[in-house]
Protein backbone atom coordinates (compact mmCIF):
# COMPACT_ATOMS: atom_id res chain seq x y z
CA UNK A 1 0.00 0.00 0.00
CA UNK A 2 2.76 2.27 0.88
CA UNK A 3 4.41 1.64 -2.23
CA UNK A 4 1.82 2.06 -4.34
CA UNK A 5 0.63 5.71 -2.83
CA UNK A 6 4.45 6.67 -3.31
CA UNK A 7 4.77 5.49 -6.99
CA UNK A 8 1.40 6.57 -8.28
CA UNK A 9 0.52 9.13 -10.44
CA UNK A 10 -2.83 9.95 -8.90
CA UNK A 11 -1.25 11.26 -5.76
CA UNK A 12 -0.90 15.00 -5.53
CA UNK A 13 2.62 16.33 -5.66
CA UNK A 14 3.47 19.30 -3.07
CA UNK A 15 6.72 21.00 -4.27
CA UNK A 16 8.41 23.48 -2.09
CA UNK A 17 8.74 26.67 -3.08
CA UNK A 18 12.47 26.87 -1.77
CA UNK A 19 15.41 28.58 -3.69
CA UNK A 20 19.22 27.44 -2.82
CA UNK A 21 21.68 30.10 -4.22
CA UNK A 22 22.25 33.48 -5.09
CA UNK A 23 19.43 34.65 -8.33
CA UNK A 24 21.24 35.40 -11.57
CA UNK A 25 18.72 37.01 -13.70
CA UNK A 26 18.46 34.39 -16.09
CA UNK A 27 15.19 33.40 -16.04
CA UNK A 28 13.59 37.14 -17.05
CA UNK A 29 9.89 36.66 -18.54
CA UNK A 30 9.35 38.68 -21.94
CA UNK A 31 7.90 41.42 -20.14
CA UNK A 32 10.85 41.82 -18.24
CA UNK A 33 12.73 41.78 -21.29
CA UNK A 34 10.67 44.15 -22.64
CA UNK A 35 11.04 46.92 -19.64
CA UNK A 36 14.96 46.58 -20.51
CA UNK A 37 14.54 47.71 -23.83
CA UNK A 38 12.21 50.21 -22.74
CA UNK A 39 14.29 51.39 -20.15
CA UNK A 40 16.86 52.16 -22.85
CA UNK A 41 14.40 53.83 -24.95
CA UNK A 42 13.85 56.53 -21.85
CA UNK A 43 16.91 56.72 -21.32
CA UNK A 44 17.88 58.27 -24.85
CA UNK A 45 14.26 60.41 -24.83
CA UNK A 46 16.66 62.01 -21.53
CA UNK A 47 13.46 60.88 -19.29
CA UNK A 48 15.55 59.31 -16.73
CA UNK A 49 13.60 58.94 -13.74
CA UNK A 50 11.20 56.84 -15.82
CA UNK A 51 14.40 55.14 -17.75
CA UNK A 52 15.12 53.89 -13.90
CA UNK A 53 11.73 52.79 -12.90
CA UNK A 54 11.27 50.86 -16.04
CA UNK A 55 15.11 49.30 -14.89
CA UNK A 56 13.07 48.71 -11.70
CA UNK A 57 10.37 46.77 -13.28
CA UNK A 58 12.93 44.67 -15.20
CA UNK A 59 15.35 43.65 -12.27
CA UNK A 60 11.66 42.49 -10.01
CA UNK A 61 11.14 38.94 -10.07
CA UNK A 62 8.16 37.32 -8.46
CA UNK A 63 9.52 38.12 -5.22
CA UNK A 64 9.03 41.56 -5.38
CA UNK A 65 12.78 42.42 -4.35
CA UNK A 66 12.70 46.18 -4.96
CA UNK A 67 10.12 48.63 -3.34
CA UNK A 68 9.55 51.87 -5.52
CA UNK A 69 7.99 55.28 -4.49
CA UNK A 70 7.75 58.09 -6.79
CA UNK A 71 6.66 61.87 -5.88
CA UNK A 72 6.77 64.00 -8.90
CA UNK A 73 10.11 63.26 -10.92
CA UNK A 74 12.02 62.04 -7.81
CA UNK A 75 12.27 58.27 -7.02
CA UNK A 76 13.19 56.28 -3.67
CA UNK A 77 13.33 52.90 -3.47
CA UNK A 78 14.44 50.02 -1.54
CA UNK A 79 16.50 47.14 -3.24
CA UNK A 80 16.69 43.48 -0.86
CA UNK A 81 19.59 41.32 -1.64
CA UNK A 82 20.11 38.30 0.77
CA UNK A 83 20.84 40.04 4.54
CA UNK A 84 21.01 43.10 2.82
CA UNK A 85 18.65 46.29 2.17
CA UNK A 86 20.11 48.89 -0.40
CA UNK A 87 18.46 52.14 0.05
CA UNK A 88 18.63 54.63 -2.92
CA UNK A 89 17.20 57.79 -4.69
CA UNK A 90 16.89 59.12 -7.96
CA UNK A 91 16.00 62.58 -9.89
CA UNK A 92 16.46 64.40 -12.91
CA UNK A 93 19.77 65.16 -11.46
CA UNK A 94 21.53 62.46 -9.45
CA UNK A 95 21.42 59.12 -8.60
CA UNK A 96 22.57 57.45 -5.64
CA UNK A 97 22.28 53.57 -3.57
CA UNK A 98 23.81 52.82 -0.54
CA UNK A 99 23.80 49.87 2.17
CA UNK A 100 24.91 49.59 5.86
CA UNK A 101 27.23 46.73 5.83
CA UNK A 102 28.47 46.97 9.61
CA UNK A 103 28.86 48.90 12.57
CA UNK A 104 32.69 49.62 13.44
CA UNK A 105 32.61 51.23 17.33
CA UNK A 106 36.31 51.97 16.63
CA UNK A 107 38.57 52.82 13.55
CA UNK A 108 41.13 49.48 13.38
CA UNK A 109 43.75 50.73 11.22
CA UNK A 110 43.78 47.19 9.90
CA UNK A 111 40.46 47.20 8.91
CA UNK A 112 40.32 50.84 7.01
CA UNK A 113 43.28 49.15 5.02
CA UNK A 114 41.06 46.30 4.10
CA UNK A 115 38.51 48.40 2.75
CA UNK A 116 40.69 50.40 0.68
CA UNK A 117 41.98 47.52 -0.99
CA UNK A 118 38.86 46.56 -1.46
CA UNK A 119 37.98 49.57 -3.17
CA UNK A 120 41.17 49.57 -5.24
CA UNK A 121 38.95 46.74 -7.27
CA UNK A 122 35.96 47.92 -7.25
CA UNK A 123 34.06 49.43 -10.24
CA UNK A 124 31.14 50.97 -9.48
CA UNK A 125 30.82 51.26 -5.59
CA UNK A 126 32.76 52.18 -3.07
CA UNK A 127 32.80 51.63 1.05
CA UNK A 128 32.47 55.16 3.25
CA UNK A 129 32.40 55.43 6.79
CA UNK A 130 29.01 57.80 7.81
CA UNK A 131 29.43 59.77 10.74
CA UNK A 132 27.37 57.33 13.50
CA UNK A 133 30.23 55.19 12.53
CA UNK A 134 28.76 53.04 10.18
CA UNK A 135 30.85 51.36 7.41
CA UNK A 136 28.45 51.44 4.18
CA UNK A 137 28.80 51.03 0.74
CA UNK A 138 27.93 53.38 -2.08
CA UNK A 139 26.94 53.99 -5.49
CA UNK A 140 26.21 57.23 -7.24
CA UNK A 141 26.38 59.20 -10.71
CA UNK A 142 24.92 61.94 -12.53
CA UNK A 143 21.85 60.68 -13.95
CA UNK A 144 22.83 62.01 -16.77
CA UNK A 145 25.69 59.66 -16.98
CA UNK A 146 23.51 56.44 -15.33
CA UNK A 147 22.96 54.64 -18.43
CA UNK A 148 19.99 52.06 -17.23
CA UNK A 149 23.04 49.19 -17.59
CA UNK A 150 25.83 51.07 -15.48
CA UNK A 151 23.31 51.17 -13.00
CA UNK A 152 22.35 47.80 -13.39
CA UNK A 153 25.83 46.70 -13.14
CA UNK A 154 26.70 49.32 -9.87
CA UNK A 155 23.40 47.98 -8.18
CA UNK A 156 24.34 44.21 -8.86
CA UNK A 157 28.33 45.31 -7.40
CA UNK A 158 27.12 47.13 -4.66
CA UNK A 159 24.37 44.27 -3.68
CA UNK A 160 26.60 41.43 -3.90
CA UNK A 161 29.78 42.85 -2.01
CA UNK A 162 27.41 44.16 0.91
CA UNK A 163 25.85 40.85 0.96
CA UNK A 164 29.28 38.79 0.91
CA UNK A 165 31.49 41.73 3.11
CA UNK A 166 28.74 42.34 5.71
CA UNK A 167 29.85 38.14 6.99
CA UNK A 168 33.06 38.91 6.75
CA UNK A 169 33.91 41.96 8.19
Amino acid sequence: MFLRKLFSSSAAVIEPEIDFGRFDGDSKSVEQLQKWNEAFELYKKNDFVASVVALFEFINDKKDVVTIHQKDNELTFELIQGSKKINGFANDKMFRAEANVVKSSQKHTALMRRLMEINYNLKYSCFCLKEDDIICLKFSSSIEDSSPDKIYHGLYELATKADKQDDLL
